[in-house]
């Protein structure tokens, strides 16, 4: 039996030609309802403890400091952040590896977070906050007066 051959860029043309069609049908997006068909990654969180207290580290690449709001109501902590890249004026954006995003989670602290003694720092697009543990109380020597 013979197979008709194929051409390779054909078929990769036609793949392409059906990814835009899609793209179209879904505003711009892909059949995942992202940009295209790749999945963006998710900013994922990362908690350590020590004997001190907590630290959580996130990486936000491309986000400026003055687009972070961290608040503490309570025991609960909020964090926001976004980016949103555009052309240069008079430029066209013809591709982009990085997309806007905006983030918005809040946490439930631990019971032994002194939420008043929280830091944050920023630095090379990674932020981190740490929650100092409230100190124990340590025993102490009552004198019994007589």
């Amino acid at each position: 039996m013979l197979v008709p051959w194929i051409d390779v860029d054909q078929a990769f043309a036609e793949a392409e030609s059906l990814r835009r069609q899609v793209d179209a049908v879904f505003g711009g997006r892909g059949l995942d309802g992202r940009h295209g068909l790749i999945q963006r990654p998710r900013a994922v969180p990362r908690f350590v403890e020590d004997e001190s207290g907590y630290t959580l580290s996130l990486d936000l690449p491309g986000v400026q400091p003055d687009e972070i709001t961290l608040t503490s109501a309570g025991v609960q902590l909020t964090l926001q952040a976004g980016r949103a890249e555009a052309a240069p004026e008079g430029y066209t954006l013809r591709h982009r590896e990085r997309h806007d995003f905006q983030l918005s989670h809040t946490w439930r602290l631990p019971p032994d977070v002194d939420p008043e003694q929280v830091d944050a720092r920023f630095s090379d697009g990674v932020l981190s906050v740490h929650l100092p543990k409230v100190p124990e109380a340590a025993p102490r020597q009552i004198e019994v007066k007589h």
